[in-house]
């Protein structure tokens, strides 16, 4: 089921649409909502189950999540239910939410919401605990496999889940994200390449079966000039052909499941 909730829904002359200023990236508004509330922010990779509307005298839209990792902030409990655009408050989400995918969101960590209702800002019997969804920007990004999108940062739109993790701490600072690098909890692969320098190609080469999902190959521009793609296909070894490529040095970049691995390589040609 496809959801687009529109920050401004028709209610009762009575009521009030929301009025707020918007921020136009993730990385942007949860840095500046991270200032305003002192560090009460939670951002988090989580699972989207449904969108409710509780049978309660007004309007309460609920967007049920599983939460799956804790990236800023503490949260304790398993699932959320966040609180969306009843048609006065400034609650989100502004993008479309299908069920059973994965998004990174962002949402204040202090319970409680803010609904146009009166009867209803008191709290609600509900089966999870809620929060507001927040809606004067972009707070929820789609997780594709191991990449993210939507609008990440200025001028970035899609990224690497684990480059993610690095501009997520760029955003909000190392000091306050419960991860140490990129892939926490997962694998840590070692890697060994070569020959290298290489010449015609080199062979990428690991002690045990490894998902791999792509195998680029950067110049020190950082231009892509190289890139396989394997989709996760278990591998021990990788050969890239840089016959082609000019002498000079690269980045080689391996994706693996969470965890993406650089190495310097020399090509001599």
């Amino acid at each position: 089921m496809r959801l687009l909730i529109l920050l401004f829904l028709i209610l009762p002359s009575s009521i009030f649409g929301c009025s707020c200023f918007w921020t136009d990236d993730f990385c942007e508004y949860t840095a500046n909502y991270f200032e305003w509330r002192e560090g009460e922010v939670i951002v988090v990779r989580a699972k989207f189950l449904e969108f409710r509307t509780p049978d309660v005298d007004g309007f309460a839209p609920l967007y049920d999540f599983e939460i799956l990792e804790v990236l800023v902030g503490e949260l304790e409990e398993g699932e959320v239910s966040l609180w969306g655009q009843d048609g006065a408050n400034c609650n989100g989400p502004v993008i479309e939410l299908d069920e059973g995918k994965e998004y990174m969101i962002m949402f204040p960590s202090t319970e409680g919401y803010s609904s146009a209702y009166s009867n209803l800002s008191g709290g609600i019997p509900n089966r999870f605990p809620i929060y507001d969804y927040p809606g004067c920007g972009p707070a929820t990004l789609e997780v594709q496999r191991q990449s993210v999108s939507g609008p990440i940062a200025d001028g970035v739109d899609r990224i690497l889940k684990s480059d993610f993790y690095d501009k997520l701490a760029e955003c909000v600072g190392e000091e306050n994200v419960n991860f140490e690098q990129p892939g926490t909890g997962y694998n840590n692969y070692e890697a060994i390449v070569r020959p290298n320098p290489a010449s015609d190609h080199f062979t990428i080469e690991f002690e045990t079966e490894v998902p791999v999902f792509a195998v680029s190959l950067y110049d020190v521009l950082g231009r892509l000039v190289s890139r396989d793609q394997l989709d996760g296909v278990g591998t021990r070894s990788h050969q890239v052909n840089v016959a082609y490529l000019p002498s000079g040095i690269y980045v080689l970049v391996l994706e693996t499941d969470g965890l993406r691995v650089k190495k310097r390589i020399v090509v001599q040609g």
